[in-house]
Protein backbone atom coordinates (compact mmCIF):
# COMPACT_ATOMS: atom_id res chain seq x y z
CA UNK A 1 0.00 0.00 0.00
CA UNK A 2 1.35 3.40 -0.93
CA UNK A 3 1.42 6.20 1.60
CA UNK A 4 1.86 9.89 1.07
CA UNK A 5 5.04 11.01 2.79
CA UNK A 6 7.19 14.09 2.72
CA UNK A 7 10.38 13.67 0.67
CA UNK A 8 13.57 14.53 2.60
CA UNK A 9 15.16 16.14 -0.46
CA UNK A 10 12.43 18.17 -2.17
CA UNK A 11 9.90 18.38 0.69
CA UNK A 12 6.90 17.51 -1.50
CA UNK A 13 4.24 15.05 -0.46
CA UNK A 14 4.58 12.07 -2.81
CA UNK A 15 3.63 8.44 -2.82
CA UNK A 16 6.60 6.35 -1.67
CA UNK A 17 7.26 2.78 -0.68
CA UNK A 18 9.04 3.19 2.65
CA UNK A 19 11.90 5.27 1.23
CA UNK A 20 13.02 8.61 2.61
CA UNK A 21 13.22 10.16 -0.86
CA UNK A 22 10.87 10.16 -3.81
CA UNK A 23 11.82 8.34 -7.01
CA UNK A 24 12.65 11.58 -8.86
CA UNK A 25 15.04 12.76 -6.12
CA UNK A 26 16.65 9.30 -5.95
CA UNK A 27 17.39 9.43 -9.70
CA UNK A 28 18.74 12.98 -9.42
CA UNK A 29 21.05 11.98 -6.54
CA UNK A 30 22.28 8.90 -8.45
CA UNK A 31 23.03 11.03 -11.53
CA UNK A 32 24.85 13.58 -9.36
CA UNK A 33 27.01 10.82 -7.81
CA UNK A 34 27.84 9.45 -11.27
CA UNK A 35 28.75 12.96 -12.48
CA UNK A 36 31.08 13.41 -9.50
CA UNK A 37 32.73 10.03 -10.18
CA UNK A 38 33.17 10.92 -13.85
CA UNK A 39 34.72 14.29 -12.91
CA UNK A 40 37.12 12.48 -10.55
CA UNK A 41 38.10 10.04 -13.31
CA UNK A 42 38.71 12.92 -15.72
CA UNK A 43 40.78 14.81 -13.13
CA UNK A 44 42.83 11.66 -12.39
CA UNK A 45 43.38 11.08 -16.10
CA UNK A 46 44.43 14.71 -16.59
CA UNK A 47 46.83 14.51 -13.62
CA UNK A 48 48.37 11.32 -15.05
CA UNK A 49 48.70 13.00 -18.45
CA UNK A 50 50.42 16.04 -16.88
CA UNK A 51 52.74 13.70 -14.96
CA UNK A 52 53.68 11.91 -18.18
CA UNK A 53 54.25 15.25 -19.95
CA UNK A 54 56.52 16.36 -17.09
CA UNK A 55 58.48 13.12 -17.35
CA UNK A 56 58.86 13.52 -21.10
CA UNK A 57 60.02 17.12 -20.68
CA UNK A 58 62.32 16.20 -17.79
CA UNK A 59 65.68 14.51 -17.69
CA UNK A 60 66.42 12.11 -20.51
CA UNK A 61 66.88 8.49 -19.38
CA UNK A 62 70.54 7.50 -19.25
CA UNK A 63 70.00 3.98 -20.54
CA UNK A 64 67.73 1.01 -20.20
CA UNK A 65 69.15 -2.07 -18.51
CA UNK A 66 67.93 -5.59 -17.90
CA UNK A 67 67.31 -6.58 -14.28
CA UNK A 68 66.28 -9.90 -12.84
CA UNK A 69 64.32 -11.04 -9.81
CA UNK A 70 63.83 -14.48 -8.37
CA UNK A 71 60.14 -15.15 -7.84
CA UNK A 72 57.52 -17.90 -7.97
CA UNK A 73 56.91 -18.76 -11.62
CA UNK A 74 54.72 -21.84 -11.16
CA UNK A 75 52.97 -23.92 -8.49
CA UNK A 76 52.87 -27.70 -8.92
CA UNK A 77 51.49 -29.91 -6.10
CA UNK A 78 53.79 -32.74 -7.18
CA UNK A 79 56.75 -30.70 -5.87
CA UNK A 80 55.10 -30.06 -2.49
CA UNK A 81 56.85 -31.16 0.69
CA UNK A 82 57.18 -29.93 4.31
CA UNK A 83 59.40 -26.98 3.40
CA UNK A 84 57.36 -26.12 0.28
CA UNK A 85 53.70 -27.03 1.00
CA UNK A 86 52.29 -25.38 -2.13
CA UNK A 87 54.88 -26.78 -4.52
CA UNK A 88 56.17 -23.37 -5.58
CA UNK A 89 58.77 -23.36 -8.35
CA UNK A 90 61.02 -20.31 -8.43
CA UNK A 91 62.81 -18.83 -11.39
CA UNK A 92 64.23 -15.63 -12.83
CA UNK A 93 61.98 -12.93 -14.22
CA UNK A 94 63.67 -10.26 -16.36
CA UNK A 95 62.50 -6.64 -16.70
CA UNK A 96 63.79 -3.54 -18.44
CA UNK A 97 64.49 -0.61 -16.09
CA UNK A 98 65.58 2.97 -16.57
CA UNK A 99 66.52 5.81 -14.24
CA UNK A 100 65.11 9.32 -14.85
CA UNK A 101 64.30 12.57 -13.01
CA UNK A 102 67.14 12.62 -10.54
CA UNK A 103 66.97 8.99 -9.51
CA UNK A 104 63.44 7.67 -10.08
CA UNK A 105 63.56 4.12 -11.42
CA UNK A 106 60.87 3.08 -13.90
CA UNK A 107 60.20 -0.51 -14.96
CA UNK A 108 58.66 -1.64 -18.25
CA UNK A 109 55.41 -3.57 -17.89
CA UNK A 110 56.62 -6.51 -20.02
CA UNK A 111 58.26 -9.29 -18.03
CA UNK A 112 60.41 -11.98 -19.60
CA UNK A 113 60.96 -15.52 -18.33
CA UNK A 114 64.27 -17.41 -18.31
CA UNK A 115 63.43 -18.92 -21.71
CA UNK A 116 62.71 -15.44 -23.13
CA UNK A 117 66.01 -13.90 -22.00
CA UNK A 118 67.31 -13.48 -25.60
CA UNK A 119 64.14 -11.52 -26.49
CA UNK A 120 64.62 -9.42 -23.33
CA UNK A 121 68.20 -8.55 -24.33
CA UNK A 122 67.04 -7.70 -27.85
CA UNK A 123 64.27 -5.47 -26.42
CA UNK A 124 66.75 -3.59 -24.20
CA UNK A 125 69.14 -3.11 -27.15
CA UNK A 126 66.28 -1.83 -29.33
CA UNK A 127 65.17 0.70 -26.69
CA UNK A 128 68.73 1.90 -26.09
CA UNK A 129 69.26 2.34 -29.84
CA UNK A 130 66.07 4.40 -30.02
CA UNK A 131 67.22 6.58 -27.10
CA UNK A 132 70.59 7.16 -28.77
CA UNK A 133 68.74 8.19 -31.94
CA UNK A 134 66.97 10.92 -29.94
CA UNK A 135 63.59 9.29 -29.43
CA UNK A 136 61.73 9.53 -26.12
CA UNK A 137 60.33 6.74 -24.00
CA UNK A 138 56.57 6.31 -24.13
CA UNK A 139 55.96 6.53 -20.37
CA UNK A 140 52.55 4.90 -20.72
CA UNK A 141 54.39 1.56 -20.89
CA UNK A 142 56.60 2.22 -17.85
CA UNK A 143 55.61 2.36 -14.18
CA UNK A 144 57.36 3.91 -11.20
CA UNK A 145 59.30 1.25 -9.32
CA UNK A 146 61.37 3.00 -6.64
CA UNK A 147 64.02 5.65 -6.09
CA UNK A 148 67.69 4.83 -6.66
CA UNK A 149 69.64 4.62 -3.41
CA UNK A 150 71.34 7.92 -2.57
CA UNK A 151 69.76 9.89 -5.43
CA UNK A 152 68.07 13.28 -5.07
CA UNK A 153 64.68 11.59 -5.48
CA UNK A 154 65.59 9.06 -2.76
CA UNK A 155 66.41 11.84 -0.30
CA UNK A 156 63.43 14.02 -1.30
CA UNK A 157 60.91 11.17 -0.98
CA UNK A 158 62.19 9.95 2.39
CA UNK A 159 63.81 6.71 1.25
CA UNK A 160 66.44 6.98 3.98
CA UNK A 161 63.69 7.15 6.62
CA UNK A 162 62.07 3.99 5.27
CA UNK A 163 65.43 2.21 5.36
CA UNK A 164 66.04 3.32 8.97
CA UNK A 165 62.56 2.13 10.03
CA UNK A 166 63.15 -1.22 8.35
CA UNK A 167 66.51 -1.57 10.12
CA UNK A 168 64.87 -0.80 13.50
CA UNK A 169 62.20 -3.43 12.86
CA UNK A 170 64.89 -5.99 12.01
CA UNK A 171 66.79 -5.19 15.22
CA UNK A 172 63.64 -5.63 17.31
CA UNK A 173 63.00 -9.13 15.99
Amino acid sequence: MLKLQKCKTCGEMKAKRGRARCAACTVIRREAREAVREAERIAESKARSEELDALEAGEKPRAVELTSEICVVECNPEFADITNPRGEITGHIYQAQTCVNGGEIYTHFKRFTEAEKPQALAFVDKVNDALEAGEKLNMVHWHYHRDAYGSDAYIKNGGELELMQWEREQEQR
